[in-house]
């Protein structure tokens, strides 16, 4: 009876750990997903050059560093230019009028709230633009 019971008591033991290891182990994945990349979720989060060529491939035509000049809030466009003198215009979406708080929402990853003068990297792919961290 007592080997009986050690034998039960000992499978219950194991039971209940492997239980719990395969709880552990199936909510892992799940939280891995959702804590992965937080920063990506968030709309004012610019990645690095090597983070952008990791999410949207190596098929981006790097343009390098670009600075918004000219906003205009009544036309809503802004004039993006580089060390160059290359000019770009795009619309943009006013974010905050008082304090002249912008966004260019057909670039990807672009902050929400850019200011005149915002200094960003900006590459483009089949003719859409992506920004990214400048060092």
């Amino acid at each position: 009876m007592k080997r009986f019971l050690f034998l039960t008591i000992g499978m219950l033991v194991l039971l209940t750990i492997s239980i719990f290891m395969e709880y552990n182990n199936l909510m892992i994945p799940h939280v891995h997903l959702h804590t992965k990349n937080p920063k990506a979720l968030e709309p004012s989060f610019l990645p690095s050059k090597e983070e952008l060529l990791r999410y949207e491939g190596n098929k981006l035509q790097f343009l390098g560093c670009y600075q918004a000049i000219i906003v205009n809030f009544r036309n809503k466009y802004t004039i993006l230019t580089n060390h160059h003198g290359t000019e770009i215009q795009l619309p943009i979406k006013v974010t905050d009028k008082q304090k002249q708080y912008f966004s260019i929402p057909s670039v990807t990853y672009i902050p929400t709230y850019l200011k005149c003068s915002a200094t960003f990297g900006l590459a483009e792919r089949n003719g859409h633009y992506f920004a990214y961290q400048v060092k």
